[in-house]
């Protein structure tokens, strides 16, 4: 996917905050992007927002349990 690529991008240039909106735009369109939803949740940790850390990572557990 273009914007999960994107994402990557920006994440590996250190631009978190452009990172974490192009994997959110991934999870927008499809909730169950387990490799979004954990980049998106590191971006949230570099950023200290650990409200939304503990809503991704919740939701990692509901979709891979044994992690």
């Amino acid at each position: 996917d273009i914007i999960y690529n994107i994402g990557v991008a920006n994440d590996s240039q250190g631009n978190i905050e452009a990172a974490r909106s192009s994997y959110s735009m991934v999870l927008d369109k499809q909730p169950n992007h387990l490799v979004a939803l954990k980049a998106r949740a590191r971006c949230n940790f570099r950023l200290n927002d650990y409200l939304s850390l503990a809503e991704d990572s919740r939701r990692v557990r509901e979709l891979e349990p044994d992690s």
